[in-house]
């Protein structure tokens, strides 16, 4: 996967938000084609990777309640968990 390099030399702060912005947009993007890339990959050797919409009653909540609690990787590394780390494909 290329890098993108941009230095940040633009003066105003509006200017250097808006290259971080577009900088951002791209990263996103990438790690999107990078899922879209993955995922059919992983179904090919059985794993499934479920939406939110698609897990019981039970899971939500173990979802919910993991999410609430900010447990796991990225809790430790000072990151809050979100419900869309659950369902990446599913926006």
């Amino acid at each position: 996967m290329a890098t993108t390099k941009l230095a940040l030399t633009v003066s105003p702060l509006t200017d250097k938000r808006e290259v971080l912005a577009r900088l951002t947009h791209k990263f996103v993007d990438e790690q999107y084609n990078c899922w879209n890339a993955l995922r059919p990959a992983l179904a090919e050797h059985g794993i499934r990777v479920l939406g939110m919409h698609e897990l019981d009653a039970e899971s939500r909540r173990f979802v919910d309640e993991y999410c609430e609690k900010g447990t796991g990787p990225a809790a430790n590394a000072g990151y809050g968990r979100s419900r869309a780390s659950f369902s990446p494909g599913n926006q």
